[in-house]
């Protein structure tokens, strides 16, 4: 279970105070949180039994390396995946549906504008599984909450600018519009650039015809 350090870490982590591949001492997790030793190890190991974190034997933890290939391939299931519920949802939402999906998007946006980003992580995350539930296939939803779990590790940081954090707001508020205003293609679009643009290798879209394929930006 992720500690209350875990989640404190973790939103340190989606700012990038922690750089890929670094090590993370004991010591200076201590000081820098005016936490236990204790509190440490346990939210270390939390972190890496969600894939946060890796946990290598005799040495201890550390962010995984960048891995732009991984990161694609990732991203690239995650789409499909994705791609592949969005018309049940699209067409199984009702409005009290998107009353509530609205209220979880107004959560995240007024939690991006604080310092402290771990509402916001767990805003975003409830928007996402809210979002997905409704697509009437558990399985598959849960598939999609795991592979978003998979994807953070090797990807840029996504909270990292202000930036960056008020489009991914943004890009929740169209996706819902688009959901009631009966604009399929629009949802489908406003998904696909809000994968692509936290994605720091192209991701191959196979979910559209060879000659529509679309790659992120180089």
């Amino acid at each position: 279970m992720e500690t209350d350090l875990a989640k404190r870490m973790r939103a340190d982590l989606l700012m990038g105070e922690f750089e890929h591949g670094q090590w993370l001492r004991l010591n200076e997790l201590e000081r820098r949180y005016s936490v236990s030793r204790f509190e440490v190890r346990k939210a270390l190991a939390a972190l890496a039994a969600i894939g946060a974190l890796e946990h290598i034997e005799n040495h201890g933890y550390r962010l995984p390396l960048a891995d732009p290939e991984k990161d694609a391939h990732h991203r690239e299931a995650r789409l499909v995946l994705e791609l592949g519920a969005a018309p049940n949802v699209y067409y199984r939402a009702t409005m009290d549906d998107l009353v509530r999906l609205y209220e979880l998007a107004r959560k995240f946006a007024q939690a991006i504008e604080v310092p402290s980003l771990i509402e916001a992580q767990v805003a975003n995350d409830e928007f996402h599984r809210g979002f997905f539930a409704l697509c009437g296939n558990p399985v598959l939803a849960q598939m999609i909450d795991e592979m978003r779990e998979l994807v953070r590790p090797y990807s840029r940081h996504p909270y990292s600018t202000d930036e960056n954090r008020r489009m991914s707001s943004a890009e929740h508020f169209e996706m819902l519009d688009c959901i009631e205003r009966k604009n399929l293609p629009g949802l489908l679009d406003a998904m696909r650039r809000h994968l692509y643009r936290a994605s720091i290798a192209p991701i191959v879209d196979r979910t559209a015809p060879a000659h529509l394929a679309r790659r992120t930006p180089g």
